[in-house]
């Protein structure tokens, strides 16, 4: 009824106009009425059919109005739901593609943070102490590419100061452990004639961590052990932790290239749900 409300108010005033004015024009008398009933009737039929037209026009007109608002808002609604589509696309491709270079540069990042390069260094530093101490600094060569080349590519995510720690750790065990292998490839190239003995000795005043000073007293309490062999279970104990290590990096990389993926297929899951 609220609806239609103006419409009947013009209804009656349109209807009621050519009696207010028959009674205008018989002022001051109402003793008669202009025309008889033939004039009144064809009058008020043509009025009417008029009138009543004039109200579907009218109303016609409104809804035509209505559903033409109604039309833009829906188109308008409609397009903007296809621009935030096509937005969340190009978002979704452009975070597919940073996925795919981090999971390159990440591939690259842990097979260079091997423990097999640093067995094969010490298997070498037996017979060629210099040709082992190449290899490590061709590996510190390859380890600095790699960061780089993860740097650049960079880390997003809930997730990104995790693995950014676990990386910096890693990276720090990494170089200690290289540096500390090091120690004993130098000490054997400087020394004439190499003795496990007085490189305990010498170790006291050496810049290595005390995780490698815990290791070669520990293998120097060892009565059954060949004395020329100590140097190499000296290194080959403190890589060992590389080894576990390297599988831990492993898993915190899957981890974090899951969740990315799962948070970058959400951009169009949510879209397509709204």
């Amino acid at each position: 009824m609220q609806k239609y409300r103006w419409t009947i108010i013009i209804v009656i005033l349109v209807t009621s106009i050519p009696i207010a004015i028959n009674f205008i024009l018989l002022f001051p008398s109402f003793t008669s009425i202009v025309g008889d009933n033939t004039e009144w009737l064809s009058f008020w039929s043509g009025y009417i059919s008029a009138a009543v037209a004039f109200v579907i026009l009218h109303i016609q007109r409104m809804d035509s109005k209505k559903q033409i608002e109604n039309n833009k808002k829906e188109n308008k609604r409609e397009n903007e739901e296809n621009r935030k589509l096509q937005l969340n696309i190009l978002k979704y491709q452009q975070e597919m593609q940073w996925l795919n270079m981090f999971r390159q540069a990440s591939i690259e990042y842990v097979s260079a943070y091997t423990y097999n390069d640093l067995v094969h260094s010490i298997n070498v530093m037996r017979e060629n102490p210099k040709d082992a101490f190449k290899i490590l600094g061709h590996l510190l060569e390859r380890l600095a590419k790699c960061d780089t080349n993860l740097a650049y590519v960079g880390m997003r995510g809930k997730n990104m100061e995790k693995l950014y720690n676990t990386c910096a750790s890693f990276f720090i065990l990494y170089n200690d452990v290289i540096d500390d292998v090091q120690h004993i490839m130098v000490y054997i190239i400087n020394s004439k004639n190499p003795t496990f003995e007085a490189f305990c000795i010498d170790s006291t005043d050496m810049q290595i961590t005390e995780d490698m000073k815990h290791i070669i007293s520990f293998v120097a309490a060892q009565k059954d052990l060949d004395m020329e062999q100590r140097f190499n279970d000296v290194a080959m104990s403190r890589i060992k932790c590389i080894e576990e290590r390297a599988a831990e990096i492993r898993d915190v990389f899957a981890t974090y290239i899951a969740t990315e993926q799962k948070r970058i297929d959400e951009i169009l899951t949510k879209n397509l749900k709204q």
